[in-house]
């Protein structure tokens, strides 16, 4: 598929990736400022966005599952590389080859790569994910009290981490404040236990703005490299084709179910693009585009290809000349886009499909 071929086109600027990575490091100082691409670099894609952050000069990445770590190995031959979920039965082998580092998660994970460890004859790397209040992943505070050294023959553990619950939610700071504490707690006492020395991790984007208190070594930026956050330099700009314009009569209905119409005569645009390309059936009736920077709400149901869009307060000399809906971009980012579906930027992202081309621009 090229360009021309495309009914949607998502425009990433690579510059304002690497721009918004600079400008967290500055934040940092001499904390490791690392970058999270699971879930295909947040559906901008892995291994661009890989050799973007490489090139803007961070050496250390997060990713979900080691498949995609070895795709952001062939990127980046010298750069340190965690799995967020551990090691799978029959995986082991990948983590050596690829050199990647597993995220520990619980005892079982912990006896499960130290049994692999002793059965090589190496010391393999490892870091363990202590659990201070989310309660999704991590050792529990007794898992961690109940571990021993013996527990970690044949490891090098070289990072500690948590996540916060609720660092983005501005009446989230005290629960802030007892992950921070209980963080402290219980990396003092894997430190004991362990018996050499590791890195701490606690912040992921928002963690950072929390002050330098939650910085420790590394941090794990994702949603604010791509732009996502407020003080940060937007990345993203999404255009959908225009196929029709068509005159439709007061109380017409549109689309599956006629759920939908017009309240007076007036116009109608169908656009391409639909859930089968992550823009989902919740912006029935809600969602918005803007041509020319004018918006023009989403009418009847989203299909699996198609929307349809009330064009009804354009000219029919502004509807000839468009060929294209803006969805994300200067006139409304994609948290404001994500609010009107009921879901979160994070959630659009990751959902933009594979019939959109993407053009990468410096």
């Amino acid at each position: 598929m090229n360009e021309n071929q495309a009914g949607a086109v998502l425009t990433v600027r690579c510059g304002a990736v690497a721009e918004n990575w600079k400008k967290l490091k500055q934040i940092v100082g001499k904390t490791d400022c690392a970058a999270v691409l699971k879930a295909d670099g947040y559906g901008l894609g892995l291994q661009k966005m890989a050799e973007v952050l490489k090139n803007a000069g961070c050496r250390t990445f997060f990713v979900a599952y080691d498949f995609e770590g070895a795709q952001v190995r062939q990127v980046c031959p010298d750069a340190r590389i965690f799995v967020l979920h551990g090691v799978f039965d029959g995986c082991e082998e990948n983590f050596v080859h690829d050199r990647l580092i597993p995220v520990l998660a619980t005892p079982q994970a912990v006896a499960h790569w130290r049994a692999f460890a002793l059965k090589t004859g190496k010391t393999l790397p490892c870091a363990v994910h202590i659990d201070t209040g989310m309660s999704r992943l991590g050792l529990t505070g007794d898992e961690v009290k109940a571990l021993k050294p013996a527990d970690f023959d044949g490891l090098d553990v070289v990072l500690v981490m948590s996540h916060l619950a609720r660092a983005d939610e501005p009446d989230g700071a005290d629960m802030s404040r007892r992950q921070l504490e209980k963080f402290k707690e219980e990396t003092a006492l894997l430190q004991s236990v362990v018996g050499k020395p590791f890195e701490r991790s606690l912040s992921a984007s928002y963690g950072i703005y929390l002050g330098p208190e939650y910085h420790f070594d590394v941090v794990r930026p994702g949603h604010a490299l791509y732009g996502l956050m407020e003080n940060l330099t937007p990345v993203l700009e999404l255009k959908v084709r225009i196929l029709q314009v068509q005159k439709a009569k007061a109380f017409q209905p549109v689309g599956y179910g006629s759920t939908d119409c017009l309240q007076k005569d007036g116009k109608l645009a169908t656009i391409s693009i639909g859930y089968a390309d992550g823009y989902a059936r919740s912006f029935s009736g809600d969602g918005v585009g803007f041509i020319n920077g004018k918006p023009a709400r989403v009418v009847g149901r989203v299909s699996m290809d198609l929307t349809t869009l009330d064009v009804s307060d354009f000219s029919d000399e502004e509807l000839r000349d468009a060929k294209f809906v803006e969805l994300i971009g200067e006139h409304a980012d994609a948290a404001t886009q994500a609010k009107l579906a009921k879901t979160i930027d994070y959630e659009l992202l990751v959902h933009l499909g594979k019939r959109i081309f993407f053009r990468y621009v410096d």
